[in-house]
């Protein structure tokens, strides 16, 4: 394997994949990737990947997925190697009288950074999705651009097109340490021995819990297992064209495909459970969320309670205390940059994250967006050990 390299990349999901694609991109030929197991073998796999503006907190996130939109739209013109799998199908937020007024925020705070979305009535909602029950929904906004995209088809697509501009992809080698001296990046130690190089970007995810003692780091994360239950609707229900965020019944969901009768949906916060070691992970889904999702499902979606469960994805990922990633570089170490805290619900953004670490690490700044407000020292050094509190987030709110 090559031993020296401009940069390296460690880890082989959404954020990896789009990082070394960017790397590539902007010039550096010598660039490897090294992924433990296989890409997206992580969460990043079995992301939803739900494209949609409400999903943003802020504006520095709403920014950021601007910038990423672009790249899965125009997927053939700015990657150029496979296919993303984007799916304008468009999104509808269903939300109750208490949370009406959140709703008119959100989109009004949208409408200022120009994304398209406005305010409907439920007898909108019942012309645009007569398939959707409407029981305690009292208002809704539309957002007409979003959708989702496939997954793994996006990270495979990324790194096809960072090999075809001479990017490494080093699967099954895992990466033991950082190796640094004088207060600068060397390169890193793995499995397969060593690469010297002075740039590491680290996007490994779920397995950024580890991280912070040898780097010195000091990174409020919580790990957490979020999933996925599949169900299939029978013949005669009519599958949903739109993805659904249900504020009412606390759920979202999609067709895995246009026109299929096979849906997905995620329940939050609700069904995430602690993870303390991502090499641990228990990829079953209890009984209990089987059977919550199916009534959430039913109590929505016309012709549901009659679905029958098809399987479901867990994944493991990272929380930080306010929702938004970390985007960073050491302040100590010059050449290490990093992205953890997912949050489960970082796929929309990747496509920008990616482009603005590589950025950062070739021209001195991030030019795609505004980092500000994902620098680790917005937590005012509290650390991990200060953050206790249970997460009660709920994607999509």
């Amino acid at each position: 394997m090559a031993t020296t390299a401009d940069a390296i990349v460690v880890g082989g999901g959404v954020v990896g994949a789009s990082a070394l694609f960017q790397l590539c991109s902007l010039g550096p030929r010598r660039v490897v990737l090294c992924e433990r197991r296989q890409p997206g073998a992580g969460a990043s796999g079995k992301s939803g990947a739900f494209i949609q503006f409400h999903f943003c907190q802020n504006e520095a996130e709403t920014r950021l997925t601007q910038a990423s939109l672009p790249y899965l739209q125009h997927w053939d013109d700015l990657v150029g190697a496979g296919d993303c799998g984007f799916v304008p199908a468009g999104y509808l937020r269903l939300e109750p009288p208490e949370r009406a007024d959140h709703l008119r925020e959100r989109v009004a705070m949208l409408h200022t950074l120009g994304v398209e979305t406005s305010v409907i009535t439920p007898a909108d909602v019942a012309r645009r999705a007569p398939y959707l029950r409407l029981d305690g929904v009292a208002v809704a906004a539309h957002e007409p651009g979003a959708g989702y995209a496939d997954a793994n088809a996006t990270i495979a697509g990324f790194l096809a097109a960072a090999q075809q501009r001479g990017g490494l992809v080093r699967t099954a080698t895992t990466v033991t340490a950082i190796r640094t001296s004088g207060g600068k990046v060397g390169g890193v130690e793995t499995t397969s021995g060593p690469i010297d190089a002075p740039v590491v970007i680290l996007a490994v995810g779920a397995w950024s819990l580890p991280l912070p003692r040898p780097l010195e780091l000091d990174l409020p994360l919580r790990g957490a297992l979020t999933q996925w239950i599949g169900f299939t609707l029978p013949p005669a229900s009519p599958a949903p064209a739109m993805t659904v965020g249900d504020g009412v019944a606390r759920s979202y969901f999609r067709a895995t495909t246009p026109g299929a009768r096979h849906i997905l949906i995620g329940l939050g916060g609700v069904a995430r459970r602690p993870l303390a070691d991502p090499d641990a992970d228990d990829a079953s889904i209890p009984d209990g969320i089987v059977t919550a999702a199916h009534e959430r499902l039913a109590a929505r979606l016309v012709g549901a309670e009659r679905a029958y469960p098809a399987g479901g994805q867990t994944g493991p990922i990272t929380l930080t205390p306010d929702d938004l990633p970390i985007i960073d570089r050491h302040a100590e170490i010059d050449g290490l940059y990093f992205f953890a805290g997912d949050c489960g619900s970082s796929f929309k953004t990747a496509p920008a994250i990616g482009r603005a670490l590589a950025e950062w690490a070739l021209h001195g700044q991030p030019e795609v967006a505004d980092l500000a407000a994902f620098r680790s020292g917005r937590f005012g050094g509290a650390g991990a050990a200060a953050w206790a509190a249970p997460t009660v987030r709920v994607a999509g709110e």
